[in-house]
This record gives C-alpha cells, structure tokens and sequence, in this order.
C-alpha cells in the first residue's frame, strides 16, 4: 500500500504545484494554447479560416476567442477557458508522470508521446464545439466543408451524442489525461514491480 500512497501524494503535490502559478501563468499560457490551436487547425481545418484571437473582458474567465469564417457559409465564434481547455488536462498528465517511478529517458518520451495526447484530446474537443456552432447557431446548418454531412440525423445524433460525452466535467477532462499517462506510461511488468514495492 505504501508505493501506492505514495505516488498519490507525490502527485497531488505536484499537480498543485503546478496549479498554484496559474495567474501569473496565464498570458503566457494562452498564448502558446492559440498558437498551438492554429497550427493544428490548419492542417485538416477546410473550407475556411480558424482564428484563435486573445479576449479579455472583466469578470470572464474566457482568454481566447475561437472564431470560424467559412467560405460557404457564415462567421461565429466561441469563447473558450484555456486553463479548463488545455492547462487543466496537461497539469494532471504531469503531476501523473511526475509521480512515476520510471527512469529518465522513458520519462521523456512518455512527456512527448503523453503531452501529444492531451493535445490531440483539446483540438478534438474544440473541433466539436466549432461544428456544434456552425451547425446549431451560426444561421442554420451551411453547407460547408465540414458541416454538410451534419445535416443527416443519423450524423445530427452522433454529433449530439458526441458533444455530451466529451463535455463531461470534470470526468472526461480528468479521464483523458489519466488515460494519455497509462498508455504511454504503464506496462504489465510496471503494475508487478509497483505492487511490490
């Protein structure tokens, strides 16, 4: 039981560790999260621009504004947190890995390889709130590259099934980082030596 406390202690520091800066963390933060947002939309994003612009308004938690200008259809945008978005999902991944008794050079790739999953999680989170708002608010359903095969409802109910699942909170936004840290973590032979102590 000892090893087992003790790596949810040690983790529990750090993920308050890394908790506690966030206010002076915050500019910088945001800023590598739109930057982060843009490059990756810009690879599978069609039929329009993806813009992720600083916002700030007092007594808004929301930093970042996602706007959406497709080509064959109408403009919206949704604001979004990047401490709940992206910060929150990355500090439990690596106060988890922190907490690892793995030697360095797994560490590190379990850093890149687990840091890529959570990213990966965020942008498909984002993804669905973009198509949610281009097929429910933004003047009705468009046409465009990634909204016209919503139309049906069969896609309509997948997508709506969809955006409850992965906007489960804080579950989904704890569950997805903790699964990123077993795959890229955790083998059979770990969970033995562990229990061993």
């Amino acid at each position: 039981m000892k090893p087992v406390l003790r790596f949810a202690a040690t983790a529990a520091v750090v993920f308050a560790l890394l908790m506690a800066p966030w206010p002076g963390l915050r500019a910088g933060y945001a800023a590598c999260f739109r930057t982060a947002g843009e490059i990756s939309f810009s690879f599978f994003w069609r039929g329009g621009d993806v813009r992720f612009e600083p916002y700030e308004e007092p007594g808004r938690e929301a930093d970042t504004r996602v706007r959406v200008d497709e080509d064959a259809g109408p403009a919206w945008y949704t604001l979004v947190d990047s401490r709940g978005a992206g910060y929150l999902p990355l500090a439990v991944f690596l106060a988890l890995l922190a907490a690892t008794p793995i030697g360095r050079r797994r560490k590190a790739l379990a850093l890149v390889g687990g840091g890529l999953l959570v990213h990966g999680y965020v942008t498909l989170l984002l993804w669905i709130n973009l198509l949610e708002g281009l097929t429910r608010h933004a003047a009705g359903c468009p046409a465009g590259a990634h909204a016209a095969w919503l139309q049906g409802p069969t896609w309509g109910h997948a997508l709506e099934t969809a955006i409850v699942l992965f906007r489960l909170e804080p579950t989904v936004f704890l569950a997805a980082p903790v699964l990123a840290w077993l795959v890229v973590c955790v083998r059979p032979d770990d969970l033995r030596r562990w229990a061993r102590g």
